[in-house]
């Protein structure tokens, strides 16, 4: 293959860089790091980005459903519905990625204005965190009659009959490609060659029928599709069950130990138990839990589980749990997490989009309880395996790596090396691609982002992903700022 050309290269350690490389590469491997003077193909080579915590077929349907990101009000929602033709064959009429914080006023529809916008026609429009929809009459006697409770009347549903939908009403195969094939685009766009992504039981036939091409991903599923099917789980490709604790801070369904602005209390999903039976059947089958916690009651239940489990687990038994989200960590820190057990799956993107001073999270929880989620610098400073992911939130490295960096309390946050390294090889580490958790050296695979500047040097507004080397392919770029774009 064509060497490349890098006026700065970060290995992945520390925050030095080597200036002036030229990377050859073949095979898909790392062949050598020489010192080059010049011309420069890029500016700055590194480690690709893994997102570890994705989505990818609702990453895929936000380009093949409607995308309502740009809405302000519920009058935007009323009038996109107004406006939609209804979809054939009776289908749901489908939209995704709304987010109320950004309305003002934040008043929701009622089920009657849904109705009367829709003209009959079922929907299922989807907040941005995924635990919770907007749906209509028509939708909530689809729901009942498929034995999907939707939990209320409507017409917001929240965490069950949302993360049920889609295996209660399968997109089409077509769909399903067509979805996966974007998503897979997307990723690499950002400098991602590899993530660990969560999907619906019914949504593996798209992985098993296409493949994800130069993009690695490992595949973890839904407690509710693979509850019954542990034995088969390996021999389906699959590594991790989520396992759902509790909601999110956007639905006002986590578990926080204090009200949430409306005086609601959250939801927790399991109780302690059957929690540690679960970690125990997923250690017995050789699969990593996958645990969602987000609010402190919900971390502490987590913590006591996992230790009733760990005391009751075979000897010699590989036994880790990957906590996902962790944003109230501090309500539940020091504990007992351990080192050798616990691997931290968080969000930086969060932190940009939503805990700024102003932000969602202070509405919701206040200044002090917004300021003091999504200890980062903590979780590493104590010697835990820190990975990032994006949840689609949105999806892009460099967006997210502007909260890791710019936290409300630099206390909590990360110095930029830290964040790479999070992003990168701390990504891979958690997700299992352990060729990806080591610097770029010989020998190593030569996946890396190819960026228009240093993260070190330039604003990461200012900085485009260029290009990819993915699996010894190398994809030129026009440049993708922030790694996918900020919401």
């Amino acid at each position: 293959m064509t060497p490349i050309r890098v006026r700065r290269l970060w290995t992945g350690l520390g925050g030095d860089t080597l200036d002036g490389c030229l990377v050859r590469f073949g095979r898909g491997r790392i062949e050598s790091l020489e010192p080059s003077c010049g011309p420069w193909d890029f500016m700055f080579a590194m480690p690709s980005f893994v997102d570890a915590h994705c989505h990818l077929l609702w990453l895929g349907f936000e380009s093949v459903f409607a995308d309502l990101s740009w809405t302000r009000s519920k009058e935007d929602i009323l009038g996109w519905l107004s406006r939609s033709p209804s979809p054939p064959g009776g289908e749901f009429l489908r939209g995704e990625k709304w987010d109320d914080s950004a309305w003002s006023p934040g008043a929701l529809p009622t089920l009657g204005e849904m109705d009367a916008a829709s003209g009959g026609a079922p929907v299922f429009l989807r907040r941005v965190c995924g635990h919770a929809a907007l749906v209509n009459s028509a939708s909530l006697s689809l729901m009942r009659g498929a034995g999907l409770d939707p939990g209320g009347p409507g017409p917001l549903i929240v965490e069950k009959p949302v993360l049920g939908f889609d295996t209660a009403f399968p997109p089409g195969s077509g769909t399903l490609s067509t979805a996966l094939s974007t998503a897979v685009d997307r990723a690499l766009e950002c400098g991602v060659t590899a993530v660990t992504t969560t999907e619906s039981g019914r949504h593996l036939e798209a992985y098993g029928s296409r493949g994800t091409g130069l993009l690695r991903a490992s595949i973890s599923v839904f407690r509710e599709d693979l509850e019954d099917r542990l034995a088969e789980a390996s021999g389906l490709g699959i590594r991790g069950m989520k396992i759902f604790l509790d909601g999110a801070i956007g639905a006002r369904t986590a578990a926080m130990d204090e009200p949430f602005d409306d005086g609601s209390t959250g939801l927790e999903a399991a109780g302690e138990g059957e929690l540690g039976d679960l970690i125990a059947d997923c250690w017995e089958a050789g699969l990593v839990p996958m645990v969602h916690a987000i609010g402190g009651r919900a971390l502490r239940l987590l913590d006591r589980a996992g230790g009733a489990a760990l005391r009751k687990a075979r000897q010699g038994l590989r036994s880790q749990i990957r906590v996902e989200h962790a944003e109230d960590l501090l309500s539940a820190w020091p504990g007992g997490w351990d080192t050798g057990v616990h691997l931290f799956s968080m969000q930086p993107n969060f932190v940009a989009r939503w805990q700024q001073a102003g932000g969602m999270y202070e509405t919701r929880l206040g200044p002090e309880r917004a300021r003091a989620l999504n200890p980062f610098g903590p979780v590493l400073r104590a010697g835990f395996t820190l990975g990032f992911g994006s949840d689609g939130m949105p999806f892009g490295p460099l967006y997210g790596l502007s909260g890791a960096v710019g936290h409300p309390d630099p206390v909590l946050g990360l110095a930029m090396s830290e964040a790479l390294e999070a992003y990168t090889l701390g990504a891979a580490r958690i997700s299992g691609f352990e060729d990806l958790a080591v610097p770029l050296g010989p020998g190593r695979p030569s996946d890396m982002a190819l960026l228009s500047a240093s993260p070190f040097e330039a604003p990461l507004d200012e900085v485009a992903v260029e290009g990819v080397l993915a699996s010894g392919e190398l994809i030129r770029l026009k440049g993708t700022r922030r790694g996918g774009g900020s919401p």
